[in-house]
């Protein structure tokens, strides 16, 4: 099956993403990625590039719908996709964590126009 934006009952029109490089001592404090003032983005994913051995910290915690956490260890080439709109945070890290994180959104970029 060829996986289209269809195939998700989603109006994605773009993708956004960007590297995140977490220094040792780093961490992400709790948020959304759906924003009020740009309600774009529709699901996030995280490609993980390094590994966080247990016990190094790093963690991306999801919260579920009775806000309890479910934490994933960063493991390289581990790919995590969740709704923009669940709230989560990246734990202090004791080492240098990278990833790629991006965006399915429902928005065009400025200027730029769909053909029909």
């Amino acid at each position: 099956m060829q996986i289209t934006k269809k195939n998700f009952y989603l109006p994605i029109k773009r993708f956004e993403s960007h590297l995140a490089v977490y220094d040792k001592g780093s961490f992400y404090l709790r948020h959304q990625d759906l924003h009020n003032e740009k309600p774009g983005r529709l699901v996030s994913c995280v490609i993980y590039l390094t590994t966080c051995e247990s016990g190094q910290g790093g963690d991306l915690v999801l919260y579920d719908e009775e806000l309890r956490p479910i934490k994933i260890r960063p493991e390289k080439g581990r790919i995590v996709v969740f709704d923009s709109s669940i709230e989560h945070e990246v734990l202090k890290t004791d080492v240098e964590r990278w990833s790629l994180t991006g965006w399915l959104r429902s928005d065009l970029h400025p200027g730029i126009r769909l053909l029909d």
